[in-house]
């Protein structure tokens, strides 16, 4: 089980086939995906954000740092020292981003 600790007092475990997702406050992938005005609403049902945390049952080997997007209202909010952090499936994740791992 990869453990992700966000303070040494208080480690999150995650589990299952789950991600630890911190979400992103501004969107970096402006100029990184070509957008169609066809698709600009398909879009805007996204959300982006980057992992943090991942489980030991996940079948696509994730990268810790990793930028995704994933479908909004598709996870569970967490609360952890103040800070949102999402919890979601794996299969929830709808595209990744190479081009902003570096």
């Amino acid at each position: 089980m990869l453990e992700f600790s966000l303070q040494d007092s208080s480690p999150l475990k995650v589990l299952f086939d789950r991600l630890l997702v911190k979400p992103d406050l501004e969107d970096h992938y402006k100029g990184s995906l070509i957008r169609p005005e066809a698709y600009a609403d398909f879009y805007k049902t996204m959300d982006a954000g980057t992992i943090i945390g991942i489980g030991p049952k996940c079948k696509h080997q994730w990268v810790l740092g990793q930028h995704i997007r994933y479908g909004k209202l598709c996870y569970s909010k967490i609360k952890h020292d103040g800070k949102d952090y999402f919890v979601m499936n794996e299969r929830d994740v709808l595209l990744i981003d190479d081009q902003s791992a570096d």
